[in-house]
């Protein structure tokens, strides 16, 4: 985001009231999906997701990006994505010492660069199928009409492909000077 001052800090005491009014007028439900709070450093709740007043001060509150993260060392192997348009908070995941040594990976999703964002979202599902997350391929095609491509069903015909090395041509062969006074 490009700010004019700090969020997190006394500076957005001035727009809270405004916010809060904002986000009560919204229509909120709990989450479907845990979430961590970098305001509180520990797993959301559903009160707390629907409540106006939490959304307020998460605007001023420090944030506890390091707290937040340690909670998911309880469950190693867990996959961190991020669906933000840039790689800052799996940038600063990897930083975390103790998720590597947990088995914990980071994994980015966009890029700043429009014409590379396609791209950086197939690399980003081939990182998370690795780490073993169930994924569907047939949803990153859209294309009404795929082909199939028909592959040999038997071994290939045993015929060798390697491409033999040159013969020295003996014109070009140079004897050593030990070799030829023997």
């Amino acid at each position: 985001l490009k700010t004019s001052h700090a969020f997190h800090s006394a500076m957005m005491d001035a727009v809270m009231p405004a916010f809060r009014a904002e986000v009560k007028a919204l229509v909120r439900s709990a989450p479907s999906l845990p979430i961590l709070s970098t305001a509180t450093g520990d797993w959301l709740q559903d009160g707390q997701a629907m409540s106006a007043e939490y959304w307020a001060r998460h605007l001023r509150e420090p944030v506890r990006f390091s707290a937040a993260i340690a909670q998911l060392l309880d469950r190693p192997g867990r996959v961190l994505l991020e669906i933000g348009p840039r790689a800052t908070l799996s940038t600063l995941s990897r930083q975390q010492p103790l998720l590597k040594s947990h088995g914990i990976t980071a994994v980015a999703s966009l890029t700043d660069q429009v014409e590379e964002e396609h791209a950086a979202l197939i690399a980003a599902f081939g990182h998370l199928w690795a780490r073993g997350v169930d994924l569907s391929p047939a949803r990153l095609d859209r294309r009404q009409r795929r082909l199939r491509v028909r592959l040999p069903t038997y071994p290939f015909e045993k015929k060798r492909c390697w491409v033999e090395p040159p013969v020295a041509a003996s014109s070009n062969v140079v004897p050593h000077a030990n070799i030829a006074n023997h």
